[in-house]
């Protein structure tokens, strides 16, 4: 959106300035502003696609972010036993985080559910996080991918 604004009001004052001399004192003026004005458009929005297609395709995130949310995951409760497996990636602007907890295997369901929601609710503020799936097991087995 800010990328629009800034060109629409470069667009608007170069236009009206360049027409108006164009007008009044140089032919060449306006075609040449014209020229300005649409190659700024183009490099402005070529360097914004290509800062845009890694977060599109799925990139890993940045290192610290990695960080903040493994703090937080270990910190949460006392009751999380281990974090068998954490993934945290970006298919858009934000970043999706999975993670897998290990909680003890008699630990109550209403328990757990309450955990692993305010744990849920906890990273999901970040600013950097679009959505948070969190997956519980009893023991840490590694992931296996299509557990």
């Amino acid at each position: 959106m800010g990328l629009d604004l800034r060109n629409d009001i470069l667009t608007s004052v170069v236009a009206l300035t360049c027409a108006v001399i164009g007008d009044r004192y140089w032919p060449l003026a306006d075609p040449i502003g014209a020229i300005v004005v649409c190659s700024f458009i183009a490099i402005s929005w070529m360097a914004n696609v290509f800062s845009t297609i890694p977060l599109m395709i799925g990139r890993r995130a940045e290192q610290e972010a990695i960080s903040r949310i493994l703090r937080i995951a270990i910190q949460h409760d006392d009751k999380i036993k281990h974090i068998d497996h954490m993934m945290v990636y970006h298919l858009g602007e934000r970043a999706l985080v999975e993670l897998h907890v290990v909680l003890d295997e008699h630990l109550p369901l209403k328990l757990t559910h309450d955990l692993t929601e305010a744990l849920e609710r906890k990273i999901r503020s970040l600013e950097f996080v679009e959505r948070v799936f969190i997956h519980v097991d009893y023991q840490c087995d590694g992931w296996l991918g299509g557990h």
